[in-house]
Order: C-alpha cells, then sequence, then structure tokens
C-alpha cells in the first residue's frame, strides 16, 4: 500500500515550524496555538498509519515505511511531542526568543518521524 500520508507526517511539522517562526514575528500570541495544533495533527496521522499500516512510501530518493514498531516507535515519539508542547507553554513563558524555539522545536519532530519511518540507511542519514 502506497500512501503520501508518511511524507506529510515528516515534512508538516518542518515546513510548519517555518511557517511559526515567520508568522510569530508579526504576531507572537499565535506561536503557541501553531505548534499545539501541529502537534495533534501529527499525532492524529500518527494514529491513522497505526491503524491502516503497513504503509510505505518514496519521496525525493528517500524511502519511508510504517510498519510494525517503527510505527509504534513513531507514535510514541508524537504522542511524547504533543505533551511536550503542552506544557512547554507555561515552562517558556519567562524566557526570551521563544519563536527558535518552537522552530526547532517542530523541526525536531519532524526529524524524529524521519528517522523512525525510514526504511533504508540513506534516509536515516537524511535526518
Amino acid at each position: 500500500m502506497t500512501s503520501f500520508v508518511l511524507v506529510l507526517l515528516v515534512f508538516f511539522p518542518i515546513i510548519m515550524g517555518l511557517v511559526n517562526y515567520f508568522v510569530s514575528q508579526k504576531c507572537p500570541k499565535v506561536r503557541e496555538i501553531i505548534a499545539i495544533a501541529t502537534s495533534v495533527i501529527e499525532l492524529v496521522l500518527m494514529a491513522y498509519v497505526v491503524c491502516v499500516y503497513p504503509v510505505k512510501n518514496e519521496f525525493l530518493g528517500m524511502s519511508f515505511k510504517a510498519d510494525g514498531f517503527r510505527s509504534i516507535y513513531a507514535f510514541i515519539a508524537c504522542f511524547m511531542w504533543m505533551c511536550t508542547i503542552v506544557f512547554s507553554k507555561e515552562y517558556m513563558h519567562h524566557y526570551a526568543n521563544k519563536d527558535r524555539y518552537y522552530l526547532f522545536y517542530l523541526l525536531t519532530l519532524g526529524s524524529t518521524v524521519g528517522v523512525f519511518l525510514s526504511d533504508n540507511l540513506w534516509t536515516t542519514f537524511m535526518f
């Protein structure tokens, strides 16, 4: 079964991290909302993949596969990231450079999911 959802799982948080960085420069109040929404959407998509597995996709020379433990590990990572972002809103309240924090938070989420869903060593190396 081939699906574009694996590519979406990997690159959606990365793209949303960049969008969040530039949007929060103009309107800082939406920074946490975008980050939390991205993490929740990522968890819902990952839950869908866990229910539908096995899924395989190739994109730009990178190969992704969701089967068995890969799906479970990626789901656990998405769940942990979602819990972290909910609590980091209060934790990061007094710190500066929150824009960079949320940018790198979402970049790391996408990269972690990319490592867990990678089907070959080249894809793992890319993330």
